[in-house]
């Protein structure tokens, strides 16, 4: 069965949407994967040129789709076998919720704060991108995506990962009642 890769990138400036999109649907294209690109909404209203060019790159090929910007749904995340993407959020989404690797291409940090102090502190986010995946330049697309989806034991290493950043990711829900009961059993009465 064919292999599918997502690509998902973030929103702004120097995201892989703007620096390399077309180049990196032609190449998985070449390589013979399924690819879906998931653009962030907000490509869709500022990114509007290179968004057009895609959807033509999609019209051509079979196995090549977009996801559509209002459609919230997870279903092009469960179909991927891999993520390609930048800074976004919804790397750490897919990579701790199911256990898949994410490719990071190597473009410039998205940086919302510019804070000095929060300068300081490297976000998780920044530090553990290259233990849910690897990092690589746009050269090394091909290989690292080979090298990426021959590992095996990649789901386990990102599982150690989650268990280190992540609270109770399997009883959350049950764990956050049980606390919020806790709460309401030291109210006082009035």
């Amino acid at each position: 069965e064919k292999k599918t890769i997502i690509f998902a990138p973030s929103w702004g400036e120097q995201n892989a949407l703007r620096l390399h999109g077309l180049e990196i649907a032609h190449r998985i294209l070449r390589m013979n994967y399924e690819l879906i690109i998931r653009p962030h909404p907000l490509s869709f209203k500022y990114d509007k040129n290179i968004i057009n060019q895609l959807l033509s790159i999609v019209e051509q090929h079979s196995d090549c789709y977009m996801d559509n910007p209002d459609n919230n749904s997870f279903s092009s995340l469960l179909k991927a076998d891999l993520m390609i993407s930048d800074y976004s959020g919804v790397a750490y989404e897919y990579a701790f919720g199911l256990l898949r690797p994410v490719l990071f291409l190597d473009t410039p940090p998205k940086i919302n704060n510019n804070s000095e102090i929060e300068k300081q502190k490297a976000p998780m986010e920044n530090t553990s991108r290259d233990k849910i995946g690897k990092i690589c330049n746009i050269t090394e697309l091909e290989s690292s995506i080979h090298s990426i989806l021959s590992n095996p034991q990649r789901a386990r290493e990102i599982e150690v990962i989650r268990e280190k950043y992540l609270f109770n990711p399997r009883n959350s829900i049950d764990i956050a009642i049980d606390e919020i009961n806790k709460l309401e059993a030291l109210k006082m009465p009035y």
